[in-house]
């Protein structure tokens, strides 16, 4: 299962606003997810958190 969309978040720890393009992967097997990835800009999070 492949998922695309867009989030908008807040690095609590300094209260700054982020915003990135993500995918997120799952397999599933029997109703349950055995494997996640996640992929988004993880250089701007980074950053807010700074």
């Amino acid at each position: 299962m492949a998922v695309i969309g867009y989030m908008k978040c807040k690095a609590t720890k300094t209260g700054k606003i982020y915003e990135s393009d993500f995918v997120h992967l799952a397999v599933i097997k029997d109703n349950k997810i055995t494997k996640f990835q996640e992929f988004f800009d993880t250089y701007i999070a980074g950053e807010a958190f700074r």
